[in-house]
């Protein structure tokens, strides 16, 4: 089942000098996982075109959310925080983070459109994997930032490049994948840690800085077969198995 729930939405035509991580009282009163989406600004428009940015993208991630509630049989729940928009990774402190973790935010993410030259946009997106964040090893930063688009000369329809491009997928797979994990679901583990591991390869192209979260992945599937024995016969299955055709369970 997929929840949604919309705070009034307040858009920033310019990055405000005193964004930082304002509260957000939804994120601990909903239950299920979540993932926050916070303010996307933008640069040189206006604000019924950034509200109109902001409410295609809350409903391209809550499409996206819709299979995966299915899979799990759980709440997933896109909550829009108006006004809220962290700094950069030395917002999610560790006791920022613990909270965020217990309750059940997936992935929360932020960022800015602005004029790169007169004929061409750019976005820069950055994404916190809350339970990578509070569970990965510090070489694992768990916050990172993608500039889109990642060819020149075009300018991004930002709510098609996050549906189309691999990091959101890669992302949102990982952190729910560590969840499960964390709670004892191992089959179901396996399968999105998978699927965020064959996303990352992609995505790792283009973002080096990935490549230790990809690492990080590679650990936890081969964690998660030792603490479920009856899940070594999928290893056939994963990409970590080596295999061209490989596929995720």
């Amino acid at each position: 089942m997929i929840r949604i729930v919309s705070l009034p939405v307040l858009f920033l035509l310019a990055i405000p000098a005193g964004a930082q991580l304002t509260g957000c009282n939804p994120i601990a009163t909903t239950k299920g996982f979540k993932v926050v989406l916070d303010d996307i600004t933008l640069g040189g428009g206006n604000s019924t075109e950034g509200q109109t940015l902001m409410n295609r993208l809350q409903f391209k991630l809550e499409t996206t959310l819709e299979q995966l509630a299915v899979e799990t049989d759980a709440p997933l729940t896109v909550l829009r925080c108006a006004g809220r928009r962290p700094r950069g990774a030395g917002d999610f402190a560790p006791a920022i983070v613990s909270r965020l973790n217990a309750n059940d935010v997936l992935v929360e993410l932020w960022g800015s459109v602005y004029p790169r030259t007169p004929t061409l946009m750019e976005a820069l997106v950055s994404f916190a994997l809350v339970p990578v964040r509070e569970y990965a090893p510090a070489q694992v930063a768990g916050v990172y930032t993608i500039t889109y688009p990642k060819q020149p000369g075009r300018s991004p329809d930002l709510v098609e490049l996050l549906a189309r491009e691999h990091e959101f997928n890669a992302f949102l797979s990982v952190s729910l994948g560590v969840k499960l994990m964390k709670s004892g679901r191992h089959a179901e583990a396996l399968r999105f840690l998978c699927r965020g591991h064959l996303s990352l390869q992609e995505a790792a192209k283009h973002n080096p800085g990935a490549t230790p979260l990809l690492q990080y992945v590679v650990g936890l599937v081969e964690e998660n077969r030792k603490q479920a024995p009856e899940l070594a016969a999928l290893r056939r299955l994963s990409p970590l198995s080596g295999g061209r055709n490989a596929v995720c369970p």
